[in-house]
């Protein structure tokens, strides 16, 4: 998937798994790389600092390890309903903690 920060990209992954943002999570999905590149930028991150992400994507977690590949990054997803789409977004090996 070439780039998971639009709303098109957005749109057919909520589609294609019937998913909704729910308010009980407080679900926002990021659409603009602007927005993206700034939270990056204001983090900091670095080598020497591990990342909590809550609620993981794709989009966070995956400009992260552009920055750094071996940085220490852990996600908290507790919305059972997405985690066939975590797992189909980052690969079926990948372990979803509750």
């Amino acid at each position: 998937m070439k780039d998971i920060a639009t709303l098109s990209t957005t749109k057919y992954i909520l589609d294609k798994y019937n998913l909704n943002a729910l308010k009980k999570y407080g679900q926002n999905f990021l659409i603009d790389i602007n927005v993206v590149n700034k939270i990056i930028k204001e983090t900091r991150i670095d080598k020497d600092v591990a990342v909590i992400e809550v609620g993981p994507g794709k989009v966070l977690s995956g400009f992260v390890k552009k920055i750094n590949k071996d940085i220490q990054l852990y996600q908290i997803e507790d919305n059972e309903s997405l985690e066939k789409t975590i797992k189909a977004l980052k690969g079926e090996d990948y372990e979803i903690r509750k």
